[in-house]
């Protein structure tokens, strides 16, 4: 599911990746804090325009919660 969900991003599925979500998702970032999938994807969404090749580092699923590390290329342009 995770591969999934970050495939939308990629893709620019907004629907598919929000239908992912639990609403009382928790994210933290060095430059977000967002305490619900809705201001999560208010917040962030922008940001899958600038999301390249992502690379899987470290796993773990233990229901109900998943923790994913990745790393990705971040795509930079001027217009």
């Amino acid at each position: 599911m995770i591969h999934d969900y970050f495939d939308c991003w990629r893709l620019g599925d907004r629907d598919g990746a929000r239908a992912m979500l639990c609403d009382d998702l928790v994210f933290r970032s060095p430059t977000a804090r967002c305490d619900d999938a809705d201001r999560f994807m208010d917040t962030c969404w922008d940001h899958h325009r600038a999301m390249g090749v992502i690379e899987y580092v470290h796993e773990v699923y233990e229901a109900p919660h998943a923790y994913v590390a990745y790393r990705t290329e971040v795509f930079l342009s001027l217009i």
